[in-house]
């Protein structure tokens, strides 16, 4: 297998910066709509939200994305299709392990009327 060319480096890597700055335009975009529609104090509450659900997911994570993408591409490489597959399950096993209980409990107290403002 030969590397790859310089060209298809940079095309490849072209594409994945046009989709960052369109991710981030949009992302502008869609705090501009909620700030003129809801004002300051529905953009501070919206931000802080998601922040803290990035906080929780990131932390509950482990990092297995991250090592999912590495292990998952040395399997590639090796053109090991049963290890890609170990690998995808049991990342999506885990996910689903540690997400839903924890979006359950949080659902939950909200229902309860707990808050954490």
């Amino acid at each position: 297998m030969s590397p790859p060319s310089l060209t298809r480096v940079v095309r490849g890597g072209l594409w994945l910066y046009l989709r960052d700055i369109a991710n981030n335009l949009s992302g502008f975009i869609y705090w501009m709509a909620i700030s003129t529609i809801g004002g300051i104090e529905i953009v501070g509450l919206t931000s802080s939200t998601v922040a803290l659900a990035h906080v929780v997911s990131s932390f509950l994570s482990l990092g297995e994305a991250a090592g999912l993408r590495g292990f998952v591409g040395v399997c590639k490489g090796r053109e090991d299709k049963e290890g890609v597959a170990n690998y995808f399950w049991s990342t999506t096993l885990f996910r689903i392990a540690t997400f839903v209980p924890v979006g359950l409990v949080m659902i939950v107290l909200g229902l309860l009327g707990l808050s954490f403002g």
